[in-house]
């Protein structure tokens, strides 16, 4: 994250949308708010095609994600296998 803040040209050159700087920001407080809290950090983060970012978990048989996306808003899903168990819709931003 801190990487792709500091150039985001690094996304274009890959051809992905880079994500804005108040969504890279936004990703950044909730990383240090989970730290503190003591929970465990994504074991992976990826830029979405559209200019968000995904946190990634995979603890067998979960798979877990949270995706930013720039208009605000965030999904969180929760997989058992390739199955959908659970899906939210959260506001990252006020509209």
């Amino acid at each position: 994250l801190l990487g792709w803040r500091q150039d985001p040209g690094r996304l274009l050159q890959d051809g992905v949308e880079p994500p804005g700087l108040e969504l890279l920001d936004q990703a950044l407080r909730t990383i240090v708010s989970w730290r503190k809290q003591g929970r465990l950090p994504p074991d992976r983060v990826v830029p979405n095609a559209e200019g968000g970012i995904a946190f990634e978990w995979y603890q067998e048989p979960w798979d877990s994600d949270l995706e930013f996306f720039k208009d605000g808003t965030a999904t969180w899903q929760l997989f058992e296998g390739r199955r959908l168990v659970e899906s939210r819709l959260v506001l990252w931003r006020q509209r």
